[in-house]
């Protein structure tokens, strides 16, 4: 919950990016210029990536099924 409140504060009060996050945790990570979906690191219980403007490819969508 804590880090869902911090979150917040960035992105609601101080108007900051998602990234700025990082600066806050140890264990967070950020890779420029890659979608959610792009980076595979261990087990994926769930995936939304809620694409509305063709943000994802056919490529993408059989990567996060595999």
């Amino acid at each position: 919950m804590e880090q869902l409140k911090q979150i917040m504060e960035i992105k609601n009060v101080k108007r900051g990016r998602c990234s700025d996050y990082c600066a806050l945790s140890a264990t967070a990570k950020y890779f420029e210029g890659k979608r959610p979906w792009e980076i595979v690191e261990g087990h994926v219980d769930v995936i939304m990536p809620c694409a509305t403007q063709n943000e994802v490819n056919g490529e993408q969508a059989k990567r996060m099924i595999a």
